[in-house]
């Protein structure tokens, strides 16, 4: 049994480093600050942030699907694994965040 889910494990590992690849060559070649991946839970969003970024605890970002359509507000949150957002606001009430919609980070300061 333990066998069987070393291998689980190892393919899991495997399946997330090449998502985990793939997304890095998306931003590289959009050049976007990041991505929504799931906002299904809004108090605990799943987003990939470009690894060129340093983003602090409770930092606040945009979320656009396109450049001209605002869809709402998150807030990030650091953890062991990487990033996860809060829904602050959306645009329009009726319009949730979809994957892949766009992360602007809010870098005033």
């Amino acid at each position: 049994m333990a066998n069987g889910l070393a291998a689980t494990v190892s393919e899991e590992s495997r399946v997330i480093g090449a998502y985990n690849h793939a997304l890095s060559s998306l931003i590289n070649n959009s050049r976007e600050n990041g991505y929504i991946i799931d906002a299904r839970d809004t108090s605990d969003i799943v987003v990939f942030v470009a690894p060129i970024y340093t983003v602090k605890d409770g930092e606040s970002a945009f979320v656009f699907r396109k450049d001209d359509e605002p869809i709402g507000t998150i807030r990030l949150h650091v953890t062991s694994d990487g990033f996860t957002g809060t829904l602050v606001s959306l645009a329009k009430g009726t319009v949730p965040m979809e994957p892949f919609d766009k992360i602007l980070l809010d870098v005033k300061r």
